[in-house]
């Protein structure tokens, strides 16, 4: 199983952000808000309130992980 932080994705497509504008939002490469959204990096307690603050929405609806099957599994 895979975790995916979808309400991140979603957030950002309602706000007509790309991955390189949060990215730059979190003063982060492309490649490493990828891993975090993907849940292979941990998100910073900064990285976390400045998203919250950014799209004006709570930890628990933001960071609800998604979990993808993987597939042969």
């Amino acid at each position: 199983m895979k975790e995916y932080y979808a309400n991140i994705e979603k957030e950002r497509i309602i706000h007509g952000e790309t991955r390189a504008d949060v990215a730059k939002l979190l003063d982060m490469s492309n490649d490493y808000l990828s891993k975090k959204i993907r849940g292979i990096r941990f998100w910073t307690i900064e990285d976390i309130e400045t998203l919250c603050k950014h799209y004006d929405k709570d930890y628990y609806y933001l960071f609800e992980k998604t979990i993808i099957p993987q597939e042969g599994v």
